[in-house]
């Protein structure tokens, strides 16, 4: 008879143990899910196309992306299951209090999007200036402090070292949290304001103000090592699964025959004789050989009830859980202000003290995350976590609630105690809260579940995604052990990173920019004395002066070269093209990049080319005309320095119409001051308006609030074309 093994929460943890089990004809595993999709956090939507409401396109709202370094099992996973993967972008943004200040880390043009950043002294405590001299000092120290906490647990070979104690491998930062380490540390309150504390409230979605005084400092140098995030630009290219995540769910469901979805467990009875009964809503009863909770831990406790032993009630109720509300929808008022600080994830906040803020608000911004939800297509689609402000109703897809674990030191004092409740009594836990709270973390807890019961794995398991780690994997239950099963001798560590020549090394092929800042000594400092059988050095006042507050002058140097290089760049400049359908957008715009004319199609969602002109970089959007794409050209009005209006000039029965539709522009607030060019088009065809029949016909002569101009010309024959944009250009040197 197959050992009969129920598998409570269909999460990635549940998923991944029932695959596993599933593989193996002596397990008969059983997927319960209490909701009506399978995948938990992996939960894909499909969302309208503007052109055609009846097409869809699938968007991620859970999990979206992992990368080729720290997610080993992951990928395996996804190789096995024939799921492909695409490229994306992981760029970060801070805006606070509706764009009064902003910064975007896609590169240092990008950095100073507010050019008002630039002054030394545009804010307190150095402003820009003093955030990046500190981010470039973190990034260093943060990497030292990591491989020095590894070197003192683990040897050359990723093991924990023989012969020592707990207490002799913890670091000496083990125990500070973020708020600790950055005062002793003397980091500007603006560096950790406007940059760590924004960027670990959004990875581990937690409120700012609890992250600041709980999280673990050192979780969070390592989680960031491990995953490439300690440098300023060239960031590693991350991954997102081709046409939504549910595509490798459904892969793995094709294996597991028994999945009951809408069936909420209520309760697991622990019988005398070893065997489990699995207790349902409709108050359904099945007796299994063993239970894997899948879940997260109050959840798990819950349904233990009363069975739940003392050690199970300790360990698990010491992590705990915050909800979050998502929301997917077109709104861009949950963006950056400036469309130049734009980014794939975007931190919002109201507060002038990023530690005191009691929430945390981030925007998604899905068409860079995921190439496949194409803005052509689809409109820009952002996917926002707990919202400071609504999205309009009309522009929203739907809305979802998620739990995350919240990150302290008795997190990770109940990770480290969970061996002594795994496989006791009939159950296993699993779940991303097992580890960094993360995909990876997840599926590598399932699969380990599994394994520890006895199923067979395709792949290598690592553990702590390919680092070492000092946790192991489960013990197997003693019936498990009476069949022969022994505990799994995991994947040795891909990365182990011991030596100075090794952390130079990845320094230098990681961190490109700080090469360009200037060059550094390269001799590292030295490490914590621990190797080779000698005792490691205690006191934390040696570690202070082995990390000194100061930057190297050529680092200096090398910034203001880059900055200087930046204000020679031709400026950059937004420029929106609108006007109805068959106005000639495109055409203009084509012209305009000097490219061939021949073939049009008509703009079903929009094009953007960057063209030089008059020293200006122009970005230049032609958005579609039609009637069905015309209620969102509101999305993209942000920061336009120049509005083009397209006319056909030859039809005189729409040309009520596109009056109207130039009036309700200029009505706009976003679109308020902005100087607009009127090309009057198709002035080749022998039944066109004069340009001056055109202004009278819409009254442009009322227009009080801005600089106007009608130009006539031809997308054809290029007549007027140039005239035009030199007025455009002339406007905005006036800027």
């Amino acid at each position: 008879m197959p050992t009969r093994v129920a598998i409570i929460g269909s999460g990635i943890s549940g998923l991944s143990a029932a695959w596993l089990l599933s593989k193996d004809p002596s397990f008969s595993p059983t997927l319960y899910e209490s909701g009506s999709y399978p995948g938990g956090h992996t939960h894909t939507v499909d969302i309208p196309t503007l052109s055609d409401p009846t097409k869809t396109v699938p968007v991620d709202t859970g999990f979206i992306v992992c990368n080729p370094v720290t997610y080993p099992n992951f990928l395996a996973l996804l190789k096995e299951l024939q799921v492909p993967l695409a490229i994306t972008d992981m760029s970060f943004s801070v805006s606070r209090n509706g764009g009064e200040f902003e910064w975007c880390g896609d590169n240092i043009d990008t950095v100073f999007a507010q050019r008002r950043n630039l002054m030394p002294f545009g804010q307190n405590g150095g402003g820009m200036w003093r955030m990046i001299l500190d981010v470039i000092r973190f990034h260093n120290e943060a990497k030292r402090i990591a491989v020095e906490a590894d070197r003192l647990a683990f040897d050359d070979e990723g093991r924990v070292r023989a012969g020592t104690t707990p207490q002799e491998r913890e670091h000496p930062f083990a125990t500070l949290t973020l708020a600790e380490f950055f005062k002793q540390r003397n980091y500007s309150s603006f560096f950790y304001e406007n940059y760590i504390v924004p960027m670990t409230a959004a990875i581990w979605s937690t409120p700012a103000d609890m992250t600041f005084d709980k999280f673990p400092v050192l979780t969070l140098l390592r989680f960031m090592r491990n995953h490439q995030l300690l440098q300023i630009g060239r960031r590693p290219k991350w991954r997102t699964v081709v046409d939504g995540s549910r595509t490798y769910v459904t892969k793995i469901l094709e294996n597991v025959t028994d999945v009951r979805l809408n069936t909420a467990v209520v309760s697991v009875e622990r019988q005398k004789d070893g065997k489990l009964v699995v207790v349902d809503a409709s108050g359904n009863r099945e007796t299994y050989d063993h239970v894997i909770l899948a879940t997260h831990t109050d959840q798990a406790l819950k349904i233990l009830g009363e069975s739940a032993t003392s050690e199970e009630r300790k360990i698990l109720g010491a992590i705990k859980y915050l909800k979050n509300r998502l929301v997917l929808h077109r709104d861009p008022e949950l963006m950056p202000k400036s469309r130049k600080a734009w980014a794939a994830w975007n931190y919002l906040t109201r507060t002038k003290s990023e530690t005191e803020s009691p929430t945390v608000c981030l925007t998604y911004w899905m068409n860079r995350l995921q190439p496949f939800v194409k803005e052509a297509e689809c409109g820009p689609v952002f996917a926002t976590l707990n919202p400071l402000i609504e999205p309009r109703s009309d522009m929203v897809f739907g809305e979802w609630e998620y739990e995350h674990p919240l990150y302290a030191p008795q997190t990770i004092s109940a990770q480290d105690k969970l061996q002594e409740i795994q496989n006791k009594n009939g159950v296993t836990f699993c779940g991303a809260w097992t580890n960094y709270g993360f995909h990876e973390d997840g599926l590598t807890s399932g699969l380990l579940a599994s394994i520890s019961l006895g199923a067979t794995c395709p792949f290598p398991v690592h553990l702590n995604g390919g680092f070492p780690t000092e946790r192991l994997p489960i013990v197997p239950p003693s019936w498990a052990t009476e069949k022969g099963v022994t505990i799994y001798t995991h994947a040795k560590p891909k990365y182990i990173e011991h030596t100075p020549e090794a952390v130079l090394k990845a320094q230098r092929r990681s961190d490109p920019i700080l090469e360009a800042l200037g060059p550094r000594d390269a001799r590292l400092p030295p490490t914590v004395s621990i190797a080779y059988g000698r005792r490691p050095v205690r006191d934390a006042t040696i570690l202070q002066q082995r990390y000194p507050d100061s930057i190297p002058s050529t680092t200096i140097r090398g910034l203001l070269s880059l900055l200087r290089k930046l204000k020679r760049t031709d400026r950059e400049i937004r420029v929106l093209l609108l006007g109805l359908d068959n106005a000639g957008k495109t055409s203009i715009l084509k012209r305009l990049a000097s490219e061939d004319i021949t073939e049009i199609k008509p703009t079903q969602g929009f094009n953007i080319k960057s063209v030089q002109q008059e020293g200006f970089k122009m970005n230049v959007w032609d958005i579609g005309g039609q009637k069905s794409i015309r209620p969102y050209w509101r999305n993209y009005f942000e920061s336009t320095d120049v509005l083009i209006y397209i006319i056909d000039s030859a039809d005189k029965r729409r040309l009520e119409e596109t009056g109207e539709e130039l009036h309700n522009l200029l009505e706009e607030n976003k679109l308020a001051g902005v100087p607009v060019l009127v090309f009057a088009n198709k002035q080749d065809l022998i039944n066109a308006l004069p340009g001056h029949e055109i202004a009278t016909g819409l009254n442009l002569n009322a227009i009080r609030d801005r600089q106007w101009q009608i130009q006539p010309c031809s997308a054809k024959t290029g007549e007027g074309i140039e005239e035009g944009m030199q007025w455009a250009m002339q406007c905005c040197n006036k800027k």
